[in-house]
């Protein structure tokens, strides 16, 4: 069961399109995560509101653009963004989160950042988002898992992959609208 955040907005700082989360109303987002905005912001850098080893669940349907940024020292699982079906972009930062998540279900993103060490990529996490114009990865713990995921993105404008340890890239990669690089 979920209840409308929009009943109690003495928890939340937004307006008709913005909803910013901070550490003074995370625990009431995720018992409350209904609001239907357009851009949601959350971060938490307070280890009390986070328990170690779960996944946070964010329902919010209309949302656009998420920003979610995790500063812990705990183990953190990767959001589960199932229910953002309109999700455009996707920026993220978690110091000592465990990625491992298919974009396989948000087929309107055009931009992702995983600022995370990223453990694993499935193959065709990908396939659906025929409109990802920009990708950024921040230390790949396997590069080796990045190449047959990014192989169908054929509108992939910019690639920037930061601290990823990459020696060789593969010969099959083809990307024919890249024009940035790093």
């Amino acid at each position: 069961m979920s209840l409308d955040i929009t009943k109690i907005t003495n928890f939340f700082c937004f307006n008709t399109n913005d909803l910013v989360i901070n550490n003074d109303s995370f625990a009431d987002f995720f018992q409350f995560c209904n609001y239907p905005c357009q851009r949601l912001s959350l971060f938490v850098n307070d280890d009390t509101l986070l328990d170690e080893n779960t996944v946070y669940r964010i329902d919010c349907k209309k949302a656009l653009k998420v920003t979610i940024v995790f500063d812990t020292n705990k183990k953190i699982l990767f959001p589960d963004l199932t229910l953002c079906r309109n999700l455009q972009s996707f920026i993220y930062s978690g110091v000592n989160t465990l990625c491992t998540y298919n974009f396989r279900q948000h087929q309107y993103l055009n931009e992702i950042a995983i600022r995370a060490p990223l453990t694993f990529l499935y193959k065709y996490c990908f396939q659906e988002n025929k409109m990802l114009e920009s990708v950024i990865f921040q230390e790949i713990v396997k590069p080796s898992i990045l190449w047959e995921p990014l192989q169908g993105l054929k509108q992939l404008k910019s690639l920037f992959l930061l601290d990823c340890s990459i020696k060789t890239i593969s010969k099959n990669l083809y990307f024919p609208a890249l024009r940035i690089l790093n």
